[in-house]
């Protein structure tokens, strides 16, 4: 049965009354023969999705990795984590030195989850076997135990109930490994975009003495990531972060080149921007880019097509959190390179204009166009291109008579020599006779998905935000440049969609409603 932590967490951080950096990393105890320290903790979240077998939960899938300082004698390892309010108090291991109860039904009883339902006890229990180190650099498997040695009642979290996880430690130097677990899964009471704050114990077993670092606070989800990677060339980016925090403090975030694609900033990947610091950086002062930027790599092919992995860490907290922003699905990729595509009605015609500023072995591009859910293809324009390549900006257009009242959407085959081809992103234009600058499709909406389209005339650029009817800001996308989007994951309610024109400051608000 599933850990269900029935708890109510702290909307913002402030609650948490950050005082020192010691109750953020967690304070050091044990006897004088054995030591444990964590540092250099990242979380990245892999999905976050409602529960579907109860909608006031959401399952989270993530990863974490951190530097682990330990001395020879440690031998397996232990991790317990408690939502921040469940966190028991008084702590079972207090701070500082000198030898302390080993952790027996001390530790267990009313403080870990005997099954993962159980009320205000912890969410995450993780055994793991330490092995003996490989070489500087080489990852060893640590095996994740499936029974409690200390109370074969508590429920740990192993690849029994989280399909797919793996733990592995790599040499770093000295007495320090870096460990990593991936595919870890928690169902914690609370809704989508609710800040998750927890305290974790780490701590070791060395002969009959226990060493440990005890209230390590950690965050999932705040600072907030958004945004996402251009499919224009070189490729851009575009970052929104935000927090919950009234209390202001200093963000710090970096943008990384995932170089071998696993999702987790490890050795090999490159440090494209940053650490660049924002200060005074609060729930009344988000950090954007204000727009799309540019990243060194960005223009190269082989470096533009590889994800980025965005980093961002306040001081209230001990671990940095990452998103991965992946190559945008269906974004046309090397060697034809877009300079723009576009879509505007005019009357009962539909104008299709793209341009590319290269392209190699390259057919032709097939238009599509999807009304009714089913895309089908409404020309075929071969490459001006000799002999398919080019390396001179090429302009291309297609008018297209459509009539249909309700939204369009088109998008472009591109077909090499070889007859491999590759989409481009979708644009949607407006019905014949359409009015209004923004129109919200479905509404009400049943899925928690919308659909937004853009007035079409001009080339501008847009920030989002949808707000619930308190005024609370759900979700924010800034830098939009296309002329739609689609927004997901909206729990029932009713929101205000507010876009604002970057370049003018223009702005307009539309109501929508998402029904269960």
């Amino acid at each position: 049965m599933k850990k269900i932590l029935l708890s109510i967490l702290c909307l913002t951080l402030s609650c948490l009354a950050f005082k020192s950096y010691s109750q953020v990393g967690g304070c050091l105890g044990g006897p004088n023969n054995c030591s444990i320290a964590v540092s250099n903790t990242v979380v990245t979240v892999k999905s976050s999705v409602t529960n579907p077998n109860n909608a006031s939960q959401i399952l989270v899938t993530f990863d974490v990795a951190f530097d682990l300082s330990y001395n020879n004698g440690n031998t397996d390892f232990f991790i317990n984590s408690f939502l921040s309010a469940d966190y028991p108090n008084p702590a079972y291991w207090p701070c500082g030195n000198g030898n302390h109860p080993a952790p027996t039904n001390g530790l267990t009883t009313g403080k870990l989850g005997t099954a993962r339902d159980q009320v205000q006890r912890s969410f995450l229990d993780i055994e793991l076997a330490n092995p003996a180190r490989g070489a500087v650099g080489v990852p060893v498997n640590m095996t994740i135990a499936t029974t409690y040695q200390y109370d074969a009642s508590v429920v740990l979290t192993s690849p029994a109930n989280s399909p797919g996880m793996t733990a592995t430690k790599v040499f770093l130097s000295g007495t320090t490994d870096r460990v990593t677990i991936t595919n870890a899964t928690a169902i914690i009471n609370a809704t989508l975009n609710t800040p998750i704050v927890v305290k974790t114990d780490v701590w070791a077993q060395n002969g009959n003495a226990h060493c440990y670092q005890a209230g390590i606070t950690q965050a999932f989800n705040d600072p907030s990531i958004g945004g996402f990677k251009n499919c224009d060339f070189p490729r851009r980016y575009t970052l929104g972060i935000t927090t919950t925090s009234t209390t202001p403090t200093t963000l710090t975030y970096s943008v990384w080149i995932d170089n071998n694609s696993n999702g987790i900033i490890d050795a090999g990947d490159v440090q494209a921007v940053g650490p660049t610091a924002y200060a005074n950086f609060s729930s009344s002062n988000p950090f954007s880019t204000n727009g799309p930027v540019t990243y060194p790599g960005g223009g190269t092919p082989i470096i533009g097509e590889k994800d980025l992995i965005i980093s961002a860490q306040t001081p209230l907290i001990a671990n940095a959190i990452t998103k991965v922003f992946a190559q945008p699905q269906g974004c046309i990729g090397l060697p034809v390179n877009f300079t723009y595509f576009q879509a505007t009605r005019n009357g009962s015609n539909v104008l299709v204009k793209w341009e590319t500023a290269t392209e190699q072995n390259n057919t032709g591009f097939a238009i599509e166009r999807n009304i009714n859910g089913t895309w089908q293809q409404v020309a075929f324009i071969p490459s001006q291109a000799s002999g398919g390549n080019s390396d001179m900006k090429l302009t291309y257009s297609f008018v297209d008579l459509n009539s249909t009242k309700g939204i369009s959407q088109y998008r472009i085959k591109q077909i090499d020599i070889d007859s491999k081809s590759k989409y481009t992103e979708v644009r949607a234009v407006r019905g014949d006779g359409q009015t209004g600058k923004t129109i919200i499709y479905p509404n009400p909406t049943n899925d928690g998905k919308i659909n937004i389209v853009f007035e079409d005339a001009g080339t501008v650029t847009r920030n989002i935000s949808v707000l619930d009817m308190s005024g609370r800001l759900i979700k924010q996308i800034n830098g939009v440049a296309n002329n739609n989007l689609q927004i997901e994951k909206l729990t029932p309610g009713m929101y205000s969609v507010r876009v604002i024109i970057v370049e003018s400051g223009q702005q307009s608000v539309d109501k929508i409603i998402v029904n269960k």
